[in-house]
């Protein structure tokens, strides 16, 4: 606790400091100098919010600029709409997930879309294609999936190696999943291209 006769020194202080702003000879010098630095923080505070994932800013975290916050909510959510679209009817009869008669359909592109994606997939030991997939549909309307229509290709001279080709998720949610439809000398060529790990070459035929 402070002495008696210290806190009185201190309320003395604070008397005269608050005098000398109002009506000494540096007040208005004081006050300029007290409202530019609370600009400067309030300046500071809002750049260290604002630029922070800004690489060319001074106020740049190279520690929090990396983390996955956004992307590991939205792998989850592409998480479950592939779970839901990979549940059985035969599961979904079981549990009563599907709603009436235990289905349940995922839209599919409608007549006349007005855009066209496609995915090029290869077989890893690391693969992130279901995740993408379920990250671009996840949250979509149904007018909004209708108006997209979405392939896929399966760029290995054996799809089934790819461990989603056999998912039940996707064709219920792409609207076409295909492997190569080439010659017998362009297939070899990608038969040799997946020996030598040619990428460039697999996605381009």
């Amino acid at each position: 606790m402070l002495l008696p006769g210290r806190l009185h020194r201190l309320k003395l202080l604070q008397r005269l400091l608050v005098r000398h702003l109002q009506t000494g000879p540096l007040a208005p010098a004081l006050r300029a100098l007290l409202a530019s630095l609370l600009a400067y923080f309030l300046a500071f505070s809002y750049c260290s919010h604002a630029f922070w994932r800004d690489p060319h800013s001074a106020f740049f975290r190279s520690e929090r600029v990396y983390d996955l916050h956004y992307s590991l909510l939205q792998r989850s959510r592409a998480q479950e709409y592939l779970g839901a679209a990979n549940t059985t009817i035969e599961d979904a009869d079981a549990t009563g997930a599907g709603g009436a008669g235990g289905k349940r359909t995922f839209k599919l592109a409608g007549a006349e879309p007005v855009l066209c994606a496609a995915f090029v997939t290869v077989a890893r030991e690391t693969n992130y294609f279901a995740e993408a997939v379920g990250s671009m549909l996840e949250g979509l309307t149904d007018q909004e999936r209708e108006q997209l229509y979405l392939f896929v290709l399966f760029a290995d001279t054996q799809p089934d190696k790819h461990p989603s080709w056999q998912e039940p998720w996707l064709r219920r949610v792409v609207d076409a999943a295909e492997p190569y439809k080439i010659s017998d000398a362009d297939l070899a060529r990608v038969r040799e291209a997946e020996e030598k790990r040619n990428y460039y070459v697999k996605g381009v035929l």
